[in-house]
């Protein structure tokens, strides 16, 4: 993708600083993550960050799709809605966002102008840090009725954690960046909770083991009011394509807003991101929101509805071609890979199923592999550009040790040109394994493969 000459001297300038995200082996220790240069950054620009309403969302799974949600049915009801939100699928600018439009490349370069000597004041900052600045400061300048904010890596040392929500999320968690956060759910569980605040209440999705009980007992300790998914909402799949699903869900004694959404306590809800995990997600998107509603905000059952439906979260079994069906999934750790299997052998039964794949090397690849081994007929193994992104002979190794039926192509760009050119329009290929895998299909797609032999 081509950018303007200012737009991309800016995206150079973030670049400058330590990047974690595109790091190797690095890890938690005090001395590269704690809140102290964030303190210095945010009191230098007079604390943007308290100058709006903001639900904070943290976890392992979930947490962008169900912010999406709950963005979208607060900007159809009326609201001036912020959204922060990372890694970004295509641009940069995609992780700041103002009712689903990303902040224009011009007023980014403006802005980070205006914050740059604010930014050289603090030693040793960070591209994340930086970005979760400028988009406090944006939202502050503009106005924002309210921001859903998404926290970047764990939650306790995040630099979205200097906010002061009104309202706390957190979404399912499971093992992911164990080096970082802890090599058990609990510990990582004891992270992610570091966002919760005394008295905020928290919106808790579905977990598993015993992370549900550890969560709450931080809650308790805080003063914040537990709020378990999983005892205020039943869902119940009525219908599903690769395009949308139609759920009811009954809500139980005790829901926030539980008559204001519907006197008899269940509504039904159309959902363009597909799959079991995507119900959960609108299940605890739905709890937040009901608790939005008794508090007073004007969201209507109506917006309720359209807001779901109008949910645009792209890279999340995003189908960019039906002839032959061609889906992007962003599945990076074994239980969102087991998640994306499941969601395959229910809505594309009896099908051939190929996959471009690719992960970063610090991820559970052998893990991910293993859940979609008997699922998928043939992987093709290649590597994006990401600093991280583990080297296909790592990955020709770990096909070989689970006896995988692959092969390995590298560049990227030559995956796509053999799914363009040999995959059968009875077929499906899926690309995952990372965001950055899903990203690059997506761009190489649209210009390698013509609208005459591929629709969606």
């Amino acid at each position: 993708m081509k950018f303007t000459p200012e737009y991309q001297a800016a995206l150079d300038y973030i670049y400058t600083f330590v990047d974690f995200s595109m790091t190797k082996g690095q890890v938690f220790t005090s001395e590269t993550f704690d809140l102290t240069r964030m303190k210095a950054l945010l009191e230098g620009l007079q604390h943007p960050e308290l100058k709006f309403p903001v639900i904070h969302i943290a976890g392992s799974k979930g947490k962008g799709s169900t912010a999406a949600m709950i963005a979208s049915v607060l900007q159809t009801s009326g609201y001036s809605v912020g959204l922060y939100t990372s890694p970004h699928m295509i641009d940069f600018n995609e992780r700041i966002q103002i009712n689903g439009i990303p902040i224009p490349h011009v007023e980014f370069v403006k802005l980070l102008e205006e914050t740059k000597p604010m930014i050289e004041a603090v030693a040793q900052i960070t591209t994340f840090e930086v970005m979760t600045a400028l988009a406090f400061q944006y939202f502050a300048q503009q106005a924002v009725d309210i921001a859903v904010v998404e926290v970047g890596l764990g939650g306790r040392l995040d630099a979205t954690n200097l906010v002061k929500p009104f309202l706390t999320i957190i979404s399912s968690i499971s093992l992911d960046h164990t080096a970082i956060l802890g090599d058990t759910l609990e510990k990582i569980a004891t992270e992610k909770a570091g966002i919760i605040k005394p008295g905020v209440p928290v919106v808790i999705a579905h977990q598993t083991g015993h992370v549900l009980e550890h969560i709450q007992a931080i809650c308790n300790e805080r003063g914040s009011e537990a709020l378990s998914v999983d005892a205020l909402v039943i869902a119940r799949p009525l219908k599903a394509t690769i395009h949308l699903q139609s759920v009811l869900y009954k809500f139980q004694p005790g829901m926030p807003g539980r008559e204001l959404i519907h006197p008899d306590g269940e509504f039904e809800l159309h959902l363009p991101l597909v799959g079991e995990h995507q119900i959960e997600n609108a299940s605890t998107a739905l709890v937040a929101l009901g608790w939005l509603m008794a508090k007073g905000l004007h969201i209507t059952p109506e917006s309720l509805s359209q807001g779901f439906q109008q949910t645009n979260w792209p890279g999340r079994f995003e189908v960019i071609s039906t002839q032959p069906t061609v889906i992007l999934d962003s599945a990076h750790n074994p239980d969102s890979a087991q998640r994306l299997t499941a969601t395959i052998q229910e809505l594309l039964p009896g099908k051939k199923v190929s996959m471009i794949f690719g992960a970063s090397e610090d991820k559970d690849v052998i893990g991910m592999l293993t859940a979609f081994h008997g699922t998928i007929n043939h992987f093709i193994f290649t590597e994006s550009i990401h600093p991280r992104a583990m080297s296909v002979e790592a990955l020709e190794k770990i096909g070989r040790t689970l006896e995988l039926s692959f092969e390995c192509i590298i560049p990227l760009e030559k995956a796509v040109l053999k799914i363009c050119s040999t995959l059968p329009q009875d077929e499906v290929c899926i690309a995952t394994g990372s965001v950055f895998i899903a990203a690059a299909v997506k761009e190489e797609f649209a210009t390698s493969c013509t609208k005459n032999d591929y629709k969606v």
